[in-house]
């Protein structure tokens, strides 16, 4: 940046009327990601001058958001709802002026100030992605300034603070872009300089409408407790309507900062693809080291409730990484790695009836369960050694001894493959699983109803 080369700055300001939205958070990221490539600065402003709607809970929800995404701001947190007086002061500028009245309808403590448009005035907005777009004055509305409760509008609030911050571009949702010919007309009339606009599309559902819950979860903060990695959601987050230009899409924070620019922010509504999201995601899971990841899943076992506290560090770890390709959020793992640690294992219906209840397989299992407490070692060179005697002794395939095991000891047709997953629920377990299931099949019934063809009752 050349030295006489004014600093860029910009804002994330949102209204703590709510959890911190999907739209905002990329709002948020793509002031964060402008400041960084361009050696700029970010002011976080808190636009609370809503005191019925605006709540602590919420302000916190921005904030806890804000950081488990990484952004940091270099200014503020500045708060709205501390600056009435300076808002009054430029309300009072603009009534002595005469360019602003004040409403004859009394409804609070004050009197409404109110901008008075002028009349047939074409107001261009030159924006850095959207071609220019034309405003006419007269199918505007005069414009609010303060309210008849004491509280700056919107609009004008935005303004005073974008310019007393020094804000030199404005980057926000294009749903903002019929506000700025109004906030360009108050720039004029107070006679300050005019930032540059910058109004990003807005974010789609698959169905190509607006993003909203009935497309599942649309807050942030939603995502990170249903176990998302937080750089593989930036990751995903930061090429929604942004590209680098060379079809990548898994990207560092560090090669997103240098690729960043506005140019690069499509025209288009993104479509936000939960299915791109977990696969991404999928892809961070894969790539993390085994101790960060047994970190990361470690509370979703705990709130689950099935996790021993006295299971050996290593050993958990070592059913963690059976796991591992498989994960695609760190949720999953109560799922995928569940059965290891359950007293008691559920039985999944279609695999029963595909793998337990055919013809011979009670022989495997006792086969099996003889072997295990035969051999002294509970190893997978044992569990092998074991397996072949079994499959040689009663002429089997692999798959008709490997896969009624399996359902026996996990109570489902997928898992890591049966030695290490026989190896991670342990010696003892497995045998009792092996027994309990036995069990079931000699007195032909399984702890549920179990429907259709060769089903007991």
């Amino acid at each position: 940046m050349h030295k006489t080369e004014k600093v860029k700055k910009v804002r994330f300001a949102p209204a703590p009327t709510g959890y911190l939205h999907v739209g905002g958070a990329r709002t948020a990221l793509f002031n964060w990601l402008y400041a960084k490539n361009t050696g700029g600065k970010l002011v976080l402003r808190i636009e609370d001058t809503d005191a019925v709607r605006s709540t602590e809970e919420s302000t916190k929800a921005i904030f806890d958001s804000l950081e488990w995404l990484g952004i940091d701001w270099d200014e503020g947190p500045f708060f709205q709802s501390g600056r009435k007086e300076i808002y009054r002061k430029y309300a009072q500028e603009l009534l002595s002026k005469g360019l602003a009245y004040e409403s004859d309808e009394v409804k609070g403590a004050h009197k409404a100030v109110i901008f008075k448009l002028p009349d047939n005035r074409k107001i261009v907005v030159r924006d850095l992605i959207h071609a220019d777009v034309e405003f006419d004055t007269s199918v505007l509305k005069d414009i609010v300034l303060m309210k008849s409760d004491g509280t700056a509008a919107y609009n004008f609030a935005c303004v005073i603070d974008d310019h007393l911050m020094g804000i030199t571009h404005i980057i926000r949702g294009d749903d903002h872009i019929s506000n700025t010919p109004k906030q360009i007309l108050l720039y004029e009339a107070l006679g300050f300089p005019l930032p540059e606009f910058a109004h990003v599309p807005l974010i789609l559902g698959p169905d190509g409408s607006r993003l909203s819950k009935r497309h599942g979860a649309t807050s942030v903060g939603q995502y990170k407790k249903e176990g998302y990695f937080s750089k593989a959601f930036v990751n995903f987050l930061a090429l929604l309507g942004w590209a680098p230009g060379d079809n990548r899409e898994k990207m560092s924070i560090e090669e997103i900062i240098k690729s960043f620019s506005l140019e690069r922010i499509g025209k288009k509504g993104a479509i936000f693809d939960v299915k791109k999201l977990q696969w991404l995601n999928g892809v961070y899971i894969r790539e993390m080291s085994l101790e960060a990841l047994t970190s990361a899943v470690l509370p979703y076992l705990e709130e689950s409730g099935i996790t021993n506290k006295d299971t050996d560090e290593d050993h958990f770890k070592f059913i963690i990484s059976l796991v591992q390709e498989r994960l695609k959020t760190f949720s999953e793992i109560t799922e995928l790695a569940g059965f290891f640690f359950a007293k008691d294992i559920e039985y999944d219906e279609s695999a029963v009836k595909k793998y337990l209840l055919k013809e011979g397989v009670a022989g495997i299992l006792g086969k099996i369960i003889n072997e295990i407490e035969r051999e002294d070692a509970f190893s997978a060179a044992a569990l092998e050694k074991s397996f072949i005697g079994v499959k040689e002794e009663m002429n089997i395939s692999n798959s008709k001894l490997i896969h009624p095991v399996r359902v026996a000891v996990t109570g489902s047709a997928a898992s890591p493959p049966i030695f290490e997953t026989m190896i991670g629920i342990g010696r003892e377990n497995c045998l009792k699983r092996l027994k309990n299931t036995l069990s079931f099949l000699n007195a032909g019934k399984f702890p549920f109803k179990i429907q259709g063809p060769g089903a007991n009752a």
